[in-house]
């Protein structure tokens, strides 16, 4: 994120955290005075917006956009230990061309925003479906060709990527759908 202020002022308190869940009532009361000026700034505090979780197994709809005054739930149960998640996801996921597998019918070599990725390690599959009554198809009760498996691949250069493939074996469709940021 990059923030460019042309005019600022100075302020006599000192903010220390920005997150609500703060035990010091002086911090809630800083952190409510700040949004509050920006508010004024920027109009209705409508317009300020944090991120926030939504309960979806597909990725690009497990978040959502809250306004500051919203109350916050919190985000998962913290006795689960969830997979590891990308810290960037592409909207919308950018199809990869393959060209190499290795014998376990994963890529080993593909072509992504038209350069040539070698695959050094892959991790996965982790089976992804949207909500059961969209994975079913209506006329047979069989898996939807919405369910994607996931890999976390490391390639040449070093990036680890969150790539995934629908549809039947052999005739797989593959894509790049997040960063991570490690």
């Amino acid at each position: 994120m990059i923030v460019y202020a042309p005019w600022v002022e100075h302020v006599a308190f000192r903010q220390s955290r920005l997150d609500q869940q703060q035990e010091e009532t002086t911090d809630q009361i800083a952190l409510a005075q700040l949004i509050d000026r920006i508010s004024h700034h920027l109009g209705p505090r409508d317009m300020l917006f944090h991120p926030g979780h939504h309960a979806s197994h597909l990725p690009e709809q497990a978040s959502v956009r809250q306004a500051v005054n919203a109350r916050t739930y919190p985000a998962r149960r913290t006795d689960m230990t969830l997979p590891k998640r990308p810290a960037r996801l592409i909207d919308p996921p950018e199809p990869v061309e393959i060209l190499a597998r290795d014998t376990n019918g994963t890529p080993s070599r593909l072509r992504w925003r038209k350069m040539a990725v070698d695959i050094i390690h892959a991790e996965g599959p982790e089976r992804i479906c949207p909500e059961w009554w969209q994975c079913l198809d209506q006329d047979e009760y069989a898996l939807s060709p919405k369910t994607r498996d996931y890999f976390r691949i490391r390639d040449q250069a070093g990036r680890l990527l969150w790539a995934f493939r629908t549809g039947p074996t052999g005739q797989d469709i593959w894509s790049i759908h997040g960063l991570f940021g490690d």
